[in-house]
Order: C-alpha cells, then structure tokens, then sequence
C-alpha cells in the first residue's frame, strides 16, 4: 500500500513541482530533464554523453541519477534534483544532495537538492537545512 500512495503521490506533485521551481528557485525556461516515466530530455542526454566523454561522471553515478525521482532544468543551466516521499526522512535528503552533486558535474551548471514531501518534522527540517537541501512541503492528497 505504501508504494501504491508512493506513486500516486509522486504523480499529483509533478506539474506542482515545475511550477514551484519557477516560483521559488526562480527557474525561466523551466522543463522536466528526467521523470520516473521514462522522459529524458535530450539537452540532458547530450550532457551525460558530453561528461562521459570527458570523464566527470563515473557510468554508476550517471546510472544512480536515473534513480532520481524527478530533474527540473531552466534554460540558464540551473537544475533542480528532486527525491519525492510522502514522509520524508534522512535519506531522502542525502540521495537529494548526492544526486545534485552527479548532476552538477554532469551538467557543470547550478543544482539544487530538492525534496518534495507532505510531512517534514522538525529534525528533517533541520537536516535538509544544514545540508543545503531545499524542502518543498506538497499536502497529499
């Protein structure tokens, strides 16, 4: 049942998601790089070819940036990872930060660790906080 709520959660953030990067990272130009669909948009096809060729992504790290729940791009070069989870915990935030550091070299651009959640204690709060990591609070349903 939890991955059931899991995934529908994921769904019903989505099109929330791109527009609160626009809003509050302040992206223009702002499209999905990556979903748990199967979209992959070329630009970042051609930055993962681009960072193999040159060695900044180890193929298991561009392969555990698959893993990410969602990547919104902007136009500028700027990208936002983003782990989505219904309660998030600690890690949560540390695949969301891990993630933006494979993005980063990949993109060699701004990223941003983002987690989407519904319920974020006090002690996420504060741990996405010390790590950098952007909280999104989306209510389910």
């Amino acid at each position: 049942m939890g991955n059931l709520e899991g995934g529908q959660y994921e769904r019903s953030v989505r099109t929330r998601a791109l527009a609160r990067s626009r809003i509050t990272l302040g992206f223009t130009g702002a499209y999905v790089a990556l979903n748990q669909e199967g979209l992959t948009d070329p630009r970042l096809n051609s930055a993962i070819d681009r960072a193999i060729r040159n060695g900044l992504v180890s193929q298991d790290g561009y392969a555990d940036l698959f893993e990410a729940d969602l990547i919104i791009s902007a136009e500028d070069n700027r990208h936002a990872v983003i782990e989505v989870s219904i309660t998030a915990d600690e890690d949560d935030i540390n695949r969301a930060k891990t993630r933006a550091g494979i993005m980063a070299a990949i993109t060699e651009g701004a990223v941003t660790p983002v987690v989407i959640t519904s319920r974020l204690n006090p002690a996420q709060e504060a741990q996405a906080e010390a790590a950098g990591v952007a909280t999104f609070v989306m209510p389910y349903p």
